[in-house]
């Protein structure tokens, strides 16, 4: 993967490229702030090694709401009793998501 390096003002930011999306669009990720060009280059090998390694998860915007009925739910219910989500508490919960 490569990376691009670039000073504005006095911070540095890098660019990185990542594989190309579902729909073969170009992807490129970005981070700044770093005081040094040394500090830019740390953030951006950790960076590439979470990459490597599949630990980066890409931000999205769900919200906790969306995560929890979406994400979590249905990956734990398969771990639970039935009686769990016929609760009358569970019933309160589920109108609040």
């Amino acid at each position: 993967m490569r990376g691009r390096f670039k000073k504005r003002g006095d911070r540095w930011y890098f660019w990185a490229e990542l594989p190309p999306g579902p729909d073969g669009r170009r992807r490129q990720k970005s981070m700044g702030g770093f005081a040094t060009r040394r500090e830019t280059e740390r953030a951006f090998a950790d960076f590439r090694a979470q990459l490597l390694t599949r630990d980066y998860v890409e931000p999205t915007k769900l919200t906790v709401s969306q995560f929890l009925r979406e994400v979590w739910l249905p990956g734990i219910e398969v771990t639970i009793r039935p009686s769990t989500t016929s609760t009358p508490c569970s019933t309160r919960l589920s109108g609040l998501l």
